[in-house]
């Protein structure tokens, strides 16, 4: 709270020991066309450009205000939403047993052994227009139903959830 508001009005925090008057002073009001083409020109971690990006899970707005120079991440993150307007599409949804299967099978390739290691940003499942946010509710609602729980062991939950889906999926019940 109190540094969110720091970093709206002045950008980032500055480094222990740094006086106020050498932080960086933000704009407000009004973007101009510079900050846009700046904010454009940023890319995602990923590499992308962030403009182009649909879950900004995969974007750093600290690092996209310090390309921009004049605005504050949480100023970035607001414009980059409005940027990306009406015209982008919505977060896909999981619905399918072969995309769900993707997923589990995107977990297995992770080698992680508790879904506190899982790098949901970086899970590299090829489902286009699913969000990571998606990716982990699915996992959660996955493992609710069918691997036990939410107390169920992550090993466990996930090969019970995986051969349930395959068998789905091979049964053609897609």
């Amino acid at each position: 709270a109190c540094r969110d508001r720091y970093r709206t009005l002045f950008g980032e925090v500055p480094a222990k020991g740094t006086p106020h008057s050498e932080a960086k002073e933000v704009k407000s009001g009004n973007w101009g066309a510079d900050e846009d083409n700046r904010l454009r020109n940023c890319k995602s971690k990923n590499g992308r450009p962030v403009c182009k990006e649909v879950d900004p899970e995969t974007i750093s707005f600290s690092d996209v205000a310090r390309a921009v120079k004049t605005r504050s991440r949480l100023q970035c993150r607001r414009r980059w939403a409005e940027l990306r307007g009406p015209a982008a599409p919505p977060s896909k949804k999981l619905d399918s047993a072969s995309e769900k299967l993707s997923l589990c099978e995107a977990l297995k390739a992770s080698g992680a052994t508790d879904e506190s290691d899982v790098t949901w940003t970086s899970l590299g499942w090829d489902v286009p227009g699913a969000a990571t946010a998606c990716a982990l509710s699915t996992w959660k609602r996955l493992k609710k139903a069918h691997g036990g729980g939410d107390d169920a062991d992550f090993q466990e939950a996930l090969d019970a959830v995986t051969s349930e889906l395959q068998a789905e999926v091979d049964g053609g019940a897609d």
